[in-house]
C-alpha cells in the first residue's frame, strides 16, 4: 500500500464495541470511535478517504455525523434480500445461537462452546462450508440446526437491517450513494452463471425501484470474484465493482477496499 492517495474502507454494522458478541456479530461490528480516529489519521496524511458499508444494517445511520464532520462520502452496498426481512443472513443466526448456548447439538453430536475461542472456532468451521452453498441449502442447514437445539429461526432474528423506507431516507443524504451487494449474499464464484445473473439483476432492479436512482456500483459478497463473475456484472450494467485488496489483480471491476484493521496497519507503516 505504498504511495496510497485514496483508500476505500469497508464497514458492516457500526456502533460501540461489544465483547459479548461472537462470530459475525463480533467481526462485523466496527466501533464508531475507531472509524473516526482512522479517518482523521488518514486525512492527516493527505489520503482521500471513501467509506463503504456492506449488507444494509440500520446502524449505518450512526455514521452520518462522521461523514459530515470530515466531508467523506459513503457508498452503502445493500444486500437487497435483507431489506424488509425477506432474507436473513445465516452468519447472524449462527452467531446469535452461539451467544446464547454453551453447548450446540449438530447431527446428533454435542459440541462444547463454552468460551470465545471455542465459539469462534465452531462458527468458522461451519461458515467455511455454508458460504459456498446456495440460499436454499443454507436455510435447510439453519432450520435443522435450530430444531436440534430447541430454538426457532425467529428467536435468532432481530430488526437489524434497513426497511425500504429507511433505505430511501438514507439515499437522500448528500454524502451517501447506494450500491448493490447482490440479492442473497451468496459467494458468487461458487454459483452457476444463471444464479449469478439472477442475484445481480434482481437486486439491481429492486434497489433502483426503492431509491429511484441508477445503481452503478457493486461490491461482491466476501469480495469473491473472477473473470466470469466480472463479465456478468458488466452485462448487468454496473459501471464499477469492488472486491477487497486481497482479491486478485485490480481493475475497474475488482477495485480494492480495506478493513479498519488493514488501515490501522497501514498507518503504522
Amino acid at each position: 500500500m505504498e504511495n496510497v492517495l485514496k483508500m476505500v474502507l469497508y464497514l458492516h454494522d457500526v456502533g460501540v464495541e461489544d465483547n459479548t458478541l461472537v462470530g459475525a456479530n463480533y467481526f462485523n461490528r466496527d466501533p464508531l470511535g475507531q472509524i473516526d480516529e482512522i479517518i482523521c489519521q488518514l486525512k492527516k496524511r493527505g489520503i482521500d478517504v471513501v467509506l463503504s458499508a456492506d449488507d444494509g444494517y440500520k446502524s449505518i445511520f450512526l455514521i452520518l455525523p462522521i461523514l459530515e464532520k470530515y466531508k467523506v462520502r459513503l457508498i452503502c452496498f445493500i444486500t437487497a434480500g435483507f431489506i424488509n426481512g425477506e432474507i436473513y443472513p445465516y452468519e447472524v443466526e449462527l452467531s446469535t445461537l452461539l451467544q446464547q448456548r454453551d453447548k450446540i447439538k449438530l447431527n446428533s453430536k454435542i459440541y462444547s462452546v463454552y468460551d470465545r475461542i471455542s465459539k469462534e472456532r465452531f462458527f468458522l468451521d461451519i461458515h467455511k462450508g455454508l458460504k459456498l452453498l446456495n440460499y436454499d441449502k443454507r436455510l435447510q442447514f439453519i432450520s435443522k440446526l435450530v430444531l436440534e437445539n430447541d430454538f426457532s429461526v425467529e428467536q435468532l432474528r432481530s430488526n437489524l437491517f434497513l426497511t425500504s423506507d429507511e433505505l430511501l431516507d438514507l439515499s437522500r443524504h448528500s454524502l451517501v450513494e447506494i450500491g448493490d451487494h447482490s440479492f442473497s449474499h451468496l459467494c458468487l464464484t461458487s454459483q452457476k452463471g444463471h444464479i449469478v445473473l439472477n442475484e445481480l439483476y434482481k437486486s439491481k432492479r429492486y434497489l433502483t425501484e426503492i431509491v429511484g436512482k441508477r445503481i452503478t456500483k457493486l461490491s461482491y459478497p466476501y469480495g469473491a470474484n473472477n473473470p466470469y463473475v466480472r463479465t456478468i456484472a458488466r452485462f448487468c450494467g454496473y459501471e464499477s465493482a469492488f472486491g477487497t485488496h486481497t482479491s486478485g489483480t485490480y481493475s475497474g471491476f475488482n477495485l480494492p477496499r480495506y478493513s479498519l484493521q488493514e488501515a490501522r496497519e497501514f498507518l503504522k507503516s
